[in-house]
């Protein structure tokens, strides 16, 4: 491993360190916007989990890709990129897992499926009275909801690995399409590679 290949390692953990805090705060506060501050049922079920969950990450990971490349000279191999990103993207879910998972849910707020749960519901509810719906259809949508609630209540752990596995493997691939966009290796013609 050459000197340029440990600079993007360094680089690209220091960059996850700073996404994985920025991911773990956007979950925290789409949470509160969710059972809080919204009172909107589509912000609660579209807008902000879209923009807060997706949209906004995805700009600021290429953002922290571009600056790794910066921070290391401004050129990079495909690999290296590929390597570089995926670092990012792994060590800032590790973040955003361990806070969210283990910090938030378990010591801060105890009961946050239940409380997005009961904002789901609520927001189920103004939208079907918005485009009056009886109250048998209301019902029966409501009951609906949570019985998919319930389901996802009902996770293994095997699942639960699964998932996470399924999840980092998308990750490594959405690495990969990033770095072939965002790769710039230095040109070096074949007369000096001898």
């Amino acid at each position: 491993m050459n000197a340029l290949d440990i600079k993007i390692r360094k680089e690209a953990i220091k960059s996850s360190v700073v996404l994985g805090l920025i991911l773990l705060s956007l979950n925290i506060f789409l949470f509160y916007l969710i059972t809080s501050i919204s009172k909107s049922p589509m912000m609660v079920l579209v807008i902000g989990p879209q923009l807060l969950s997706i949209v906004l990450p995805l700009f600021i990971a290429i953002l922290l890709s571009i600056n790794i490349r910066k921070k290391v000279g401004g050129y990079w191999t495909f690999k290296q990129a590929a390597t570089g990103i995926f670092i990012l993207f792994l060590i800032a879910y590790l973040v955003k897992i361990i806070g969210n998972d283990l910090v938030f849910d378990k010591f801060i707020e105890p009961h946050s499926v239940e409380k997005i749960q009961a904002a789901d519901i609520d927001a189920k509810i103004i939208i079907l009275q918005q485009k009056h719906s009886s109250e048998k259809e209301i019902t029966q949508a409501i009951g609906d909801l949570k019985k998919y609630f319930a389901t996802q209540q009902n996770v293994s752990v095997w699942s639960i690995i699964q998932g996470d596995v399924m999840f980092i493997l998308f990750l490594f691939l959405f690495a990969l399409a990033m770095a072939s966009f965002l790769r710039n290796a230095k040109y070096v013609p074949a007369s000096a590679e001898q």
